[in-house]
């Protein structure tokens, strides 16, 4: 009834529908069943609901054809446009009073800088890598402390400038630890396993070179790493909005796209570009898991979709080749050969199940025809097989000079 009824309130996100889809419904009474389970209230949601959404979902689909129940996931950011976002930044102009024009190579366009490109190549979400507006910063979001460097192999939680200047291309990397998240909220499952990029000199939007000149422009004392986020406004300011951060996304889309196809993206597009990527250059799902920090497989497939490139290849590879397969189900009969096969039952055996179906015996006569069968499913079946004569035996003795 709760989905009945929010059928008629809610209204779809695409422009001319009336309805929304039912899994958008399904959705809303997950909501309310979690607001009844924080207060230890029942809140049945299992079962006649499936067989109400998929009534539902056959309705929608035949009143709209079948891909209007496609879910709309949002498009996959390439590299080549993380780059673009991240060479945008200097001069975008905010919405925020305060802040007017985001000034090149200032406070707030490297943390900028940086929230991207830690977005780009491990996948962050905005809440990671941001403040909920509203929301009070505690230890299990990622802080300054959350950043460290590998020079010349040692691992370093708060290198000095000098040490950061000298960092190489090829030899150095620099490493983020993952923080809370909604399939790990206690960060016990991929704290262990952080993020490790590497540090090209030659590439100002590459994410190493990024995150160095953070620390290296941006610099926070050693007593301060655990209490200061790891993206703000300025120094000692606070953390990077959520709201803030997703304006400035949009309005940075808005730049390098044409409108209508900046829609198609949102910051969970970083997550699907960089699994995109991953399985472009063939990555084992494990691979996906790990860097992603997904505890399922069933993530892999939404999110590491072809390419058109790749798909276009395997599809062009596949018309070259000249397989032939046979099912079983597909072999010639033996029926002609039936004779032929060891110890096979005529077909008139099955006869008999018929006419036995069809018998009325009562009970004394059941018991004096069950005394008279083998008894093959009981333990004396075992004694009574042990106790017969061996037939290669027999069959030795019948054959004249055999001892």
């Amino acid at each position: 009834m709760f989905i009945l009824w929010c059928r008629t309130k809610c209204s779809s996100s695409l422009p001319g529908r009336v309805t929304c889809k039912p899994d958008s419904l399904l959705a809303h009474l997950y909501a309310v069943k979690r607001e009844h389970d924080k207060h230890g209230l029942t809140f049945l949601t299992r079962g006649t609901t499936h067989q109400v959404t998929k009534s539902l979902g056959q309705e929608y689909a035949m009143v709209r054809g079948p891909e209007a129940l496609a879910p709309r996931k949002q498009e996959a950011l390439t590299p080549a446009m993380v780059k673009a976002l991240i060479r945008t930044v200097n001069g975008l102009p905010t919405t925020l009073r305060n802040l007017g024009t985001i000034q090149c190579d200032s406070w707030l366009a490297r943390n900028v800088k940086g929230a991207l490109a830690l977005s780009g190549c491990g996948g962050f979400r905005l809440a990671e890598v941001s403040l909920v507006d509203g929301s009070d910063f505690t230890a299990l979001k990622m802080s300054r402390a959350s950043l460290f460097f590998i020079i010349q192999g040692v691992v370093k939680r708060c290198p000095s400038a000098q040490e950061l200047c000298n960092m190489k291309p090829a030899e150095d990397r620099v490493g983020v630890l993952a923080c809370a998240a909604k399939n790990d909220p206690l960060v016990l499952h991929f704290f262990p396993s952080p993020i490790i990029v590497g540090f090209n000199l030659k590439d100002p939007e590459d994410a190493g070179l990024i995150l160095r000149d953070l620390a290296l422009h941006c610099p926070i004392s050693s007593t301060k790493m655990r209490s200061t986020p790891l993206f703000t406004y300025s120094s000692g300011g606070k953390a990077l909005g959520y709201s803030f951060l997703s304006v400035v996304f949009k309005t940075l889309l808005r730049q390098i796209l044409p409108s209508a196809s900046a829609e198609l993206f949102t910051w969970h597009s970083f997550r699907s570009g960089l699994a995109c990527a991953l399985r472009a250059a063939q990555a084992p799902d494990w691979v996906l898991l790990a860097l992603l920090r997904w505890r399922s497989k069933s993530s892999i497939p939404g999110y590491g979709r072809l390419s058109f490139e790749a798909a276009s290849a395997w599809l062009d590879q596949a018309s070259t080749q000249n397989q032939t397969t046979l099912t079983a189900a597909s072999l010639p009969s033996l029926s002609q050969e039936a004779t032929q096969i060891p110890n096979i039952l005529p077909e008139s055996t099955y006869d008999f199940l018929e006419k036995a179906k069809s018998l009325h015996i009562d009970q004394v006569d059941l018991q004096s025809f069950h005394e008279g069968l083998p008894q093959y499913d009981e333990d004396g079946f075992m004694a009574e097989l042990r106790a017969l004569p061996d037939q290669d035996e027999l069959e030795e003795s019948k054959v004249p000079g055999t001892l």
